[in-house]
């Protein structure tokens, strides 16, 4: 879980998949609580630091999630978003070994989301 949390720190977007899934259900609540206060805390740091990692904490949020429902809202949220770059090949990667149908849910709910862009449409089909 360390690992995970110094690649998100350190804005390494790229690596965090396979970290994801290199945890156990265990691993990767008690890496979410941990990411969730570090979310808190990027929301007070200036926009270029910022910057440097949403990304990573997007995808290895998403990844940690265990309930589909969680896991649509931190992807919809919109203190993570990131116009210049999808990333939604690193968060489907974060996902691999999701069931189908938890990953059929989590299309669903996201889709249901109001506020999709094109890029978002995108994800819900792969």
């Amino acid at each position: 879980m360390n690992e995970l949390l110094t690649a998100v720190r350190a804005g390494r977007h790229h690596d965090v998949p396979p970290l994801v899934l290199a945890l156990d259900r265990p691993g990767r609540r008690s890496a979410l609580a941990e990411l969730k206060e570090l979310r808190k805390e990027v929301r007070g740091w200036d926009w270029q630091r910022r910057d440097k990692i949403r990304k990573a904490l997007l995808v290895a949020g998403a990844g940690c999630h265990a309930g589909a429902a969680g896991c649509a809202a931190w992807i919809g949220g919109r203190d993570l978003r990131d116009w210049t770059r999808s990333p939604y090949p690193l968060i489907l990667a974060s996902l691999k070994d999701r069931d189908p149908a938890w990953l059929g849910d989590l299309a669903q709910r996201f889709a249901g989301r109001s506020a999709l862009s094109e890029v978002e449409y995108t994800f819900v089909g792969e």
